[in-house]
């Protein structure tokens, strides 16, 4: 399906092409959103090339959309390499989604790598979101690293956000886990008191 909805959308383009309109970074970006990672770096790759006049440069979005695709392949080497091109070749500044996208193809149990996104992005003035923390909170729990969840559950709270359920989950499968059974059965607890 996501195959068919690429080829539809570039043969848009190209009837645009045809019919003398230029496409804009909006109909590239759509494109993007449509292809699996393979396709879409090669559609980046176009989109940077100063030789093709006639397809607009990328914008973050259309960053963003790539990163997202490699994440979602498990392709994190190439969403981190297009996370630090971003900002230093094309000189766009990565937003939360961009890392958000990065540390969830962290989410496998790189916990070190995440918590370096996760303080990079800080340390750039972007405020970390339920996601950021889900996708580290994930990876704590396939590590069993129980204490650094219960750190993230507490630095949740500093940035005002509620542990949602996955979150909550996550923490408890850490502690599970690493055996740390006492603070598993708060987390329990804590979730039965709240009805969830």
């Amino acid at each position: 399906a996501s195959k068919k909805k690429a080829n539809l959308a570039f043969m848009l383009i190209a009837d645009m092409k045809a019919d003398g309109i230029s496409p804009t970074v909006r109909h590239y970006n759509a494109c993007l959103h449509c292809c699996k990672f393979k396709t879409a770096k090669i559609v980046l790759n176009d989109m940077l090339d100063e030789s093709k006049k006639d397809i607009p440069k990328p914008d973050l979005i259309s960053f963003n959309t790539v990163i997202n695709a490699a994440a979602e392949s498990g392709r994190k080497e190439d969403a981190l390499s297009i996370l630090r091109s971003i900002s230093s070749r094309h000189g766009i500044k990565p937003d939360q989604f961009t890392y958000n996208s990065c540390i969830s193809a962290l989410s496998h149990g790189e916990t070190a790598e995440a918590m370096a996104l996760k303080k990079e992005m800080e340390e750039n003035g972007i405020f970390p979101s339920i996601h950021t923390y889900k996708s580290i909170l994930k990876s704590c729990a396939i590590k069993g690293n129980s204490e650094l969840a219960m750190l993230l559950l507490n630095d949740m709270e500093k940035w005002n956000i509620k542990a949602c359920n996955h979150c909550m989950n996550f923490t408890i499968q850490a502690c599970s886990v690493n055996e740390n059974k006492k603070s598993a059965k708060m987390l329990i607890d804590k979730l039965r008191c709240e009805g969830r």
